[in-house]
């Protein structure tokens, strides 16, 4: 880095300074010298692990949880702890919303077209129709995002979703829902659904600020099979496997 470059130099000068005009007292200033330039290098790698930090490529669960701009919602919403015991996160609503409501809507995008993590809307929602394209997904967070393996998976098996207009494909959001289980006339306030090439959320009763958006899982009960089979291949469990444990989807 340029300024670690400056910094340090700074300090060797600061103590070839003390030595020549201040003669006896040379040694001293020379290690007040040597503390400060140890202090800029310290500061200098401080801000170089900032940097290398900040070249992370957020996952799309991690976007959510982060409540960025342009996700794709037309209401006030925001992504913190469930109400519901061990579900982890959640989406709030912010604002008081009529039933039948047009809440969200997402653009789908075929991984095939996918050339960069860059060059994909915080609105997105990936559709993939094989193995391959999940690995060229692992494989752009890898190079692109500097993320493991294992946490693209483990963020993947938790959020890929699919629905029963999505033949032969599993889809993903860009910056994931995070909607928990909601059981129809008792929890269920918000439903999505394919409409031309986007997905649209409605709710489906009254929603007050304050309330938890909830979707009946049931509707994602249509995944391909290759997807529950990539996910026992790398030791995980697909959503909607993972709900079975909890609530009966029959």
């Amino acid at each position: 880095m340029v300024v670690r470059a400056h910094n340090q130099t700074e300090g060797r000068d600061y103590t070839k300074l003390g030595m020549l005009e201040c003669g006896q007292q040379s040694v001293v200033i020379t290690i007040s010298s040597v503390l400060i330039y140890r202090s800029l290098v310290v500061m200098s790698t401080l801000d170089a692990f900032i940097e290398e930090e900040s070249t992370f490529f957020p996952l799309p669960c991690q976007r959510a949880y982060s409540n960025i701009d342009g996700q794709g919602w037309s209401i006030n919403t925001t992504v913190r702890k469930s109400q519901i015991p061990g579900a982890g996160n959640g989406r709030f609503s912010n604002e008081n919303v009529p039933k039948n409501t047009v809440v969200m809507e997402k653009y789908m995008i075929p991984m095939s077209e996918v050339k960069s993590l860059y060059d994909v809307g915080d609105d997105a929602v990936i559709l993939f129709k094989n193995e391959n394209e999940i690995e060229d997904f692992i494989h752009l967070y890898q190079e692109e995002g500097n993320q493991t393996r294992e946490d693209t998976m483990h963020c993947l098996a938790h959020f890929i979703w699919s629905l029963e207009e999505l033949k032969d494909t599993v889809a993903l959001n860009f910056s994931t829902w995070s909607v928990n289980h909601g059981d129809p006339k008792r929890g269920e306030n918000i439903r999505f659904y394919v409409h031309k090439r986007k997905i649209l959320a409605k709710t489906v009763k009254d929603v007050s600020a304050g309330d938890e958006l909830l979707n009946d899982y049931r509707y994602f009960d249509n995944m391909d099979d290759f997807w529950i089979q990539f996910c026992k291949k790398e030791g995980k469990k697909d959503v909607i496997t993972n709900l079975r444990q909890f609530v009966d989807i029959s």
